[in-house]
């Protein structure tokens, strides 16, 4: 069970969408998938995209199809226990250039829910043992972003459970 703050959580209620920003560090690095750790409130349908952009550029996107998401609570007090990882193959693979800022967001014309998970630099973990080179944001309008407040996070310290491969 997770209890967090509604900035920490991404949600694409009323055309909210959310994100991980990343800088590419390690070398360039070629991926196919995208999954996340998400669940849908009850009476979705209506798929989950999700969009790798360079600036302001699509590069490639994955769709999920509502059924492979689990319902689950919207509550925040119970955000996450019925959560499940969903994994979604790229229209096409990627390469992912070193030094390179990227976006993978996520969006929907219906309720698809995610959380922020902080990073465990701010309870004395060393940078290695967590995502250095992203964070995690929400926008209500598309055009601004904030970063995602994990319950008693600071800024640039949460990230969305995520990934590309």
């Amino acid at each position: 069970m997770c209890y967090t703050r509604p900035e920490g959580i991404g949600d694409t209620e009323n055309g909210r969408m959310f994100r991980e920003r990343f800088t590419v560090t390690g070398g360039d690095r070629t991926v196919s998938e995208v999954g996340i750790r998400v669940q849908k409130a009850a009476g979705t349908t209506e798929l989950l995209w999700a969009r790798l952009l360079h600036g302001f550029e699509v590069i490639t996107f994955a769709v999920s199809a509502a059924g492979a998401v689990p319902v689950g609570s919207t509550s925040p007090r119970d955000l996450g226990t019925d959560s499940r990882w969903v994994v979604e193959a790229l229209d096409e693979s990627v390469t992912l250039e070193d030094g390179e800022t990227y976006a993978l967001e996520f969006s929907s014309s219906g309720r698809y829910l995610s959380w922020g998970i902080r990073k465990g630099t701010a309870f004395g973990y060393h940078p290695s043992t967590c995502f250095p080179d992203g964070e995690g944001e929400y926008s209500t309008d598309g055009t601004t972003w904030h970063s995602m407040l994990a319950n008693g996070g600071q800024e640039h310290q949460t990230d969305v459970q995520c990934f590309l491969r």
